[in-house]
């Protein structure tokens, strides 16, 4: 699932923190951050700047009724 364009990265942040297991994002530079650790989230919204770079990296959940929780942010 790939973020979609145009969310805010704060709401997203909160969201995930609503999930109830690990969500991930992997960067096509092999980045692999986990979304529910507080300096993970720091990384990730720094990288906020660059929309390419959040856009074609790929947000996985270890759980999948946590894509549901999401759904507002991501799209397949």
């Amino acid at each position: 699932m790939r973020l979609k364009k145009n969310v805010s990265l704060k709401d997203f942040i909160d969201t995930v923190k609503r999930c109830q297991h690990d969500v991930y994002f992997e960067s096509n530079e092999g980045d692999h951050l986990n979304l529910k650790s507080t300096i993970s989230q720091f990384v990730f919204a720094s990288a906020g700047n660059d929309e390419e770079y959040l856009h074609q990296g790929t947000i996985v959940c270890e759980s999948v009724s946590d894509y549901a929780t999401l759904a507002d942010y991501i799209e397949e």
